[in-house]
């Protein structure tokens, strides 16, 4: 049984570097599946996903749960999409 989303982002919040892995590894598919459609083009969006990552790590404290983890994460990616 998968443990509630909230208490991962917690314990990854808390300096849990293996839960934020488990949060990346469940998503980081989607995120780049998102970004190539938006770019159309493979090399873009693995550095946009990638950057999506960096900021999702560094602004993970402020994630309220207004939203699906991933839905969050997906706003993050097409703002990263946006700045190009």
């Amino acid at each position: 049984m998968n443990r509630p989303e909230l208490e991962l982002v917690t314990e990854a919040t808390n300096g849990s570097k293996k839960v934020f892995c488990e949060l990346f590894c469940n998503r980081q598919k989607y995120v780049y599946n998102l970004l190539f459609q938006l770019t159309d083009y493979g090399a873009q969006a693995e550095g946009l996903a990638q950057e999506t990552f960096i900021r999702v790590y560094e602004t993970l404290h402020s994630f309220r749960a207004e939203a699906s983890l991933r839905t969050w994460m997906c706003r993050i990616a097409v703002n990263a999409f946006r700045l190009l």
